[in-house]
């Protein structure tokens, strides 16, 4: 159970980078087909866990941001589970609130956090710290404004929402991928 569990999480990563990366190379007007994408998601991986020498212990580097990072992605899941209740007229108080107590605290956590790693002058990880700050703040930007425009009109289509962003969902070709 143990083996199956771990190799599901890996596959989930990877598959999850390689929208990623398709998604920047996207921004960047550089279209990166699956096979590129899924090379890069995998490079990177193994660049990071050998970094540290053979023994797979690179991975280990980036340890501390973990809890900061998974706190920041639960108050996410909330800010769309906020906006879904939004959408469909349900109280969503019960959830924004939490949401914004998990995404200050763990914004404050990541911003200590920064000071720590300048002060230690860990800059792989300050550098990596800033970069999850920004995100955050953008993420945070990102659902204030889609939550705005589910109560201006509850009753629209999705399209709505993804107007939004202007972006391209990834997701939207994992069928003819897989």
């Amino acid at each position: 159970m143990a083996v199956l569990f771990a190799a599901t999480t890996m596959d989930t990563g990877i598959r999850l980078l390689r929208f990623v990366v398709q998604e920047i190379g996207e921004i960047g007007n550089v279209r990166i087909n699956i096979y590129a994408a899924t090379a890069i998601a995998v490079g990177a991986a193994a660049a990071l866990t050998f970094s540290q020498g053979a023994d797979g212990s690179g991975g280990m580097l980036i340890w501390p941001l973990f809890g900061t990072t998974n706190q920041l992605l639960a108050a996410l899941t909330m800010g769309i589970i906020t906006v879904m209740l939004i959408r469909r007229r349900r109280p969503f108080l019960p959830v924004l609130i939490p949401m914004g107590f998990v995404l200050c605290m763990s914004l404050f956590a990541a911003a200590v956090q920064l000071g720590d790693f300048y002060a230690d002058g860990n800059w792989l990880l300050f550098v990596l710290d800033a970069i999850i700050l920004v995100v955050s703040t953008w993420v945070l930007v990102e659902s204030v404004i889609a939550m705005v425009a589910a109560r201006k009109n509850p009753d629209g289509d999705d399209a709505d929402l993804a107007a939004v962003s202007h972006r391209h969902d990834p997701f939207d070709d994992v069928n003819s991928c897989c």
